[in-house]
């Protein structure tokens, strides 16, 4: 069962999802016109992991260093004690005990000063390999062992636009195709990111089409 809230509001812009089963979660809300986004901590009540300003939750951000404002939180379906978390600058963090503890699982990624690599997705047939994009254009990495090494999957990727990646989507029937949202335009693997190729190209420099 699978509840989820959303709102989005462009294709590069902060969201908020909260779900109940699989968990993704971004960790900082929307705001009111003129006013400052709240950031929030993760957090756990019961069984849903989320962001919250509810005192009535358990903080499980124990571990992980630097700012996860612009951050997202995601659930290994096949293993729910295992969670990954984003930070805005200090790259990825997993836990194998339901967050009450956390690590970073950076090798193999490019230097993470001022990188926000946020965008992360697993595999649904496979939860060891994992996408992680980045928006500020170091493009693409892969991890075929559960983040433990990352290594570029940006052939195909060759302009700056093109690697400053805002979204990924896998398509759930066929788990080799892949998405990718960029300020270039929308990208196509079918390949598990061994190559990707260009769809529909970008109308203006925010990756919109």
């Amino acid at each position: 069962w699978l509840i989820v809230a959303a709102s989005f509001y462009s294709l590069a812009a902060v969201y908020d999802l909260v779900c109940v089963g699989t968990i993704f979660s971004s960790f900082q809300s929307t705001s009111s016109a003129g006013q400052s986004p709240q950031v929030a901590t993760l957090i756990k009540v019961n069984d849903i992991y989320a962001t919250s300003y509810d005192s009535v939750s358990t903080r499980i951000d124990s571990g992980i260093t630097g700012p996860t404002s612009d951050g997202a939180m995601i659930q290994d379906p096949t293993n729910a004690n295992v969670l990954y978390a984003t930070t805005n600058n200090r790259g990825i963090f997993k836990s194998i005990n339901g967050g009450a503890s956390w690590s970073a699982i950076n090798t193999g990624l490019p230097s993470l000063v001022g990188q926000h690599g946020r965008i992360f997705m697993i595999d649904p047939n496979n939860s060891q390999i994992l996408y992680l994009g980045f928006a500020n254009g170091a493009g693409i990495y892969k991890s075929t062992d559960g983040g433990a090494t990352w290594t570029a999957a940006n052939t195909g990727l060759t302009s700056q636009d093109s690697k400053s990646v805002h979204r990924i989507e896998i398509d759930l029937n066929l788990p080799s195709t892949l998405y990718a949202a960029t300020d270039a335009g929308l990208y196509k693997s079918t390949n598990s990111a061994g190559s990707w190729a260009l769809v529909y190209s970008a109308l203006d420099s925010g990756g919109n089409l």
